[in-house]
């Protein structure tokens, strides 16, 4: 079961709404059913259908800060692109459970499902593109409909056996998913280009995208103990992947109505199979309150590309890195070493042109990205004192990693992409969390506590810049981004009569470029939220939440403040409260938006998206258990099993 914080609700992978963006028209429904059978084998069926319709009303703004060749302020590239979109997507999900007790010592279970998903979207877009927001580059007019299926079979399959050695375990687990894809785009856009020498682009197509994979993922890990305090454990991975990604694109034909035209330099096809094979040796000493775990992991990696109008590409890799593992009480630290192909997305030669503003290509000669992964973890949790704490920190560095290579023509501001591989790249990033409770009077209670967010990447951006076809800059250079976030709350509880939720947080992001690549960046985001919950008289509960937020900076036409009113009564009635009929109303001051803003490589962006207007909704619950929990306030969700 998945949970947003907003409010959306996925079980099984099937969304029951609110999951995405827009304004979401939901409906669900399933069956579980569990029993006993003989010799110790529980059964678990169930069937689980969701289904979403979303309307989307969306304003991108982004600014792109470019240098010319002396390396002084040249041009802001600003890109506003608007869009209305329906979609419908619906979801069937059948599966179920197999747990076999088959004696004491050996255990097995089995989990296979399979899901049917279809969608369809409508879409309307404007894009324009203005440099230092007053000279129009280009804009496009852009009408889209898509229409796509999917089927996934997935299992699971575990299996433990423990000996009558103490400490001697064999474990099997195993992954095994198959996905079938298909996806119809027709794509019809006017663009137009204004600046010196104006032409007109008009794009009429169906662009065909067939995709069929196959994953299985298989552990083998056999524990032996050498003596009390030492064990030596064996592991091994064993993964084969299948990824097939056919494209094909066709022109209108007028003569016929129909999109028959096939266009051959938009069309391949990439089939990528391989093996990823890991051996780990390890040992795993226990010494007092610590507990040390080195190994060594071997790694074979074996990938075959085969393209349909292109030469072959094999690629073998082999890895030898460290592992380590240290626990003390609360404190736990990790060191790993993961290798991970590309996405069978980025080698397709062919060309994204959907978007004749902004064109994405592949690059079939793509290597496996290297990550050297850092994790310490510390919990403390004193019930004496109701005082809990936490803190987090997370380091990759990734050599080969990723990196979106990028063009801009600064004469008609049309813009380009294809993945690179690129080493220097690395992420920190941490979280602290603190607690504390205060009890007065027994039923009386007051916390305090607050948070810090930290994170921080260092990416290397690549940016041509062309004019009239000529090269005329290249930016290469690490950018630095920087996101410190920290959080204050208060909480009062009397006799669960009155509670009071105040939450405040700021998020300040900074974007530092090497070699004046760029402009430096800062901006100030800042969310509270009032929260008050009344459970008097006797059988109602009165609640109300004011949500606040405010982004600095926000790009001309798009609204740096909102607020957001809920409120509600509800009723509890019948044996323990089961019955509740609740009264509520959304967004009492009709704000009807929701917005935020980031900061990647060398630009700004800032998002603004239409939600559900005013509404008031009577709603009747009746819960078949009561599980004892308090009626009232968002912690407490509709979902609670």
């Amino acid at each position: 079961m998945s949970m947003w914080s907003d409010g959306g609700f996925a079980l099984n992978g099937i969304s029951f709404g609110a999951t995405g963006q827009g304004i979401q028209r939901s409906a669900g429904a399933g069956g579980n059913f569990n029993t006993l059978l003989k010799n110790g084998i529980k059964l678990n069926l169930q069937y689980f259908y969701g289904g979403i319709n979303a309307d989307l009303n969306q304003l991108v703004n982004s600014q792109q800060f470019l240098k010319d060749r002396v390396q002084q302020p040249s041009d802001t590239l600003n890109t506003r692109r608007l869009r209305e979109q329906d979609s419908r997507d619906q979801s069937h999900r059948i599966g179920g459970k197999i747990d076999w007790k088959i004696d004491s010592l050996t255990s097995f279970s089995i989990t296979p499902s399979v899901t049917f998903s279809t969608s369809t979207a409508n879409q309307y877009s404007l894009a324009n593109t203005t440099f230092n927001f007053q000279e129009l580059a280009n804009d496009s007019q852009d009408s889209l409909r898509r229409e796509g299926s999917r089927t996934a079979f997935t299992t699971a399959v575990s299996f433990e056996r423990l000996f009558k050695k103490k400490g001697r375990i064999f474990t099997l687990f195993g992954d095994y998913n198959y996905n079938l894809s298909d996806q119809d785009q027709i794509n019809r856009s006017i663009n137009q280009f204004y600046r010196e020498n104006p032409y007109t682009v008009y794009l009429d197509q169906l662009r065909v995208n067939d995709r069929e994979g196959l994953t299985t993922y298989s552990n083998f890990s056999f524990t032996e103990p050498l003596r009390k305090d030492l064990s030596a454990v064996l592991r091994f991975n064993t993964e084969y992947f299948q990824d097939e990604n056919d494209i094909n694109t066709y022109r209108y034909n007028e003569d016929r109505g129909q999109y028959d035209i096939l266009e051959e330099s938009l069309s391949d096809r990439v089939n990528r199979d391989g093996w990823r094979n890991y051996l780990t040796l390890g040992l795993r000493w226990k010494i007092k309150d610590v507990s040390l775990q080195p190994g060594v992991r071997a790694t074979r990696l074996d990938i075959y590309n085969r393209f349909e109008r292109d030469a072959p590409i094999d690629q073998h890799y082999f890895y030898v890195y460290p592992s380590l593992n240290i626990t003390w009480k609360q404190l736990n630290f990790s060191y790993n070493v993961n290798v991970r192909e590309p996405n069978a997305a980025d080698l397709q030669p062919v060309p994204d042109n959907t978007n004749q503003l902004y064109v994405q290509y592949g690059n079939p000669g793509l290597t496996p990205t290297i990550s050297h992964s850092l994790n310490l973890h510390y919990r403390y949790n004193n019930t004496n004192r109701s005082l809990n704490y936490s803190t987090y920190l997370y380091g990759t560095i990734s050599e080969d990693a990723v990196t979106r290579a990028r063009t801009v023509d600064l004469e008609d501001g049309k813009q380009t992409s294809t993945p690179l591989n690129t080493g220097g790249n690395w992420n920190i990033s941490s979280y602290t969390n603190v607690m504390k409770d205060y009890k007065f009077d027994g039923n009386r209670q007051f916390s305090v506590g607050g948070g810090l967010n930290i994170w921080y990447s260092r990416t290397l951006i690549l940016l041509d810049q062309y004019r009239r076809g000529v090269l005329e800059n290249q930016l290469r250079g690490f950018g630095h981004s920087i996101n410190v976030s920290p959080r204050l709350e208060g909480r009062m509880n009397l006799n669960d009569k009155l509670e009071i939720i105040q939450t405040y947080s700021v998020n300040r992001q900074w974007g530092r470029y090497e070699k004046n690549l760029a402009n430096n960046i800062a901006i100030t985001n800042q969310t509270a939220k009032s929260e008050v919950i009344v459970r008097l008289p006797k059988k109602l509960v009165w609640e109300v939440s004011y949500d606040y937020w405010y982004n600095s900076n926000a790009a001309p036409g798009l609204q740096r403040s909102y607020g957001r009113l809920n409120a509600g009564i509800t009723y509890l009635f019948m044996k323990n409260d089961r019955g509740q009929l609740k009264l509520s109303v959304f967004d009492a001051l009709d704000q009807n938006l929701s917005a935020y803003r980031s900061v990647r490589e060398n630009m700004v962006e800032d998002y603004q998206t239409a939600v559900l207007n005013r509404y008031g909704l009577l709603t009747f619950t009746y819960n078949i258990r009561n599980f004892g929990g308090k009626v009232g306030g968002s912690s407490n969700s509709f979902f609670r099993f």
